[in-house]
């Protein structure tokens, strides 16, 4: 979630600057380090200090009666926290973007469909981790999970149904292979 919102920041200051790059964002040494040797040593970490709050007979998941689970929230609290900065950041970058367009039609269309695309992505990879913060109950607990498993899903949708460019290489593509098998 953290790095989708840093991903999107880049590329929405790149337009701001009207820079035409084609390595846009972080690399690809970058996104693995933050994205999974960082959670890595902080569970290794946790894991290290005392293994027995990890899981028990009723559920796999932190101990709740221990302060390791701020070894899970915190991080959750330091991303929910950035990414709402880097929202903000990007709201205002395109703003600034779009006041200084001129009237083009398309540029403007492109702009407001990359707002709707920040404000799904927010809401939906955001939110969803507040539900972490809520009481053990089993109805959070249950949408927690299927909103977060999810995810991956919601990033297919907004990347990928909702791009004009993604969604006409799949027909040309569908009209490719349907004419082979006939």
């Amino acid at each position: 979630m953290f790095l989708e919102a840093v991903q999107l920041f880049l590329l929405v200051r790149n337009l701001k600057k009207m820079q035409v790059l084609q390595r846009q964002g972080l690399g690809c040494g970058y996104l693995l380090l933050i994205g999974y040797v960082t959670p890595a040593i902080i569970v290794g970490v946790t894991a290290g200090i005392d293994p027995n709050d990890y899981g028990s007979s009723e559920a796999c998941w932190l101990n709740n009666n221990t302060n390791i689970k701020w070894s899970f929230l915190g991080p959750v609290i330091y991303i929910i926290a950035a990414n709402f900065l880097l929202f903000i950041s990007i709201l205002w970058n395109l703003k600034s973007t779009l006041v200084h367009l001129k009237s083009n039609i398309s540029q403007m269309r492109d702009t407001r469909v990359m707002v709707f695309k920040t404000l799904v992505q927010f809401v939906i990879l955001g939110c969803s981790w507040l539900l972490a913060f809520l009481p053990s109950d089993k109805v959070f607990s249950y949408a927690f999970i299927i909103l977060n498993s999810q995810q991956g899903t919601f990033i297919y949708i907004v990347h990928c149904w909702l791009n004009k460019e993604v969604m006409y290489i799949s027909c040309v593509c569908a009209l490719i292979f349907s004419a082979m098998c006939l």
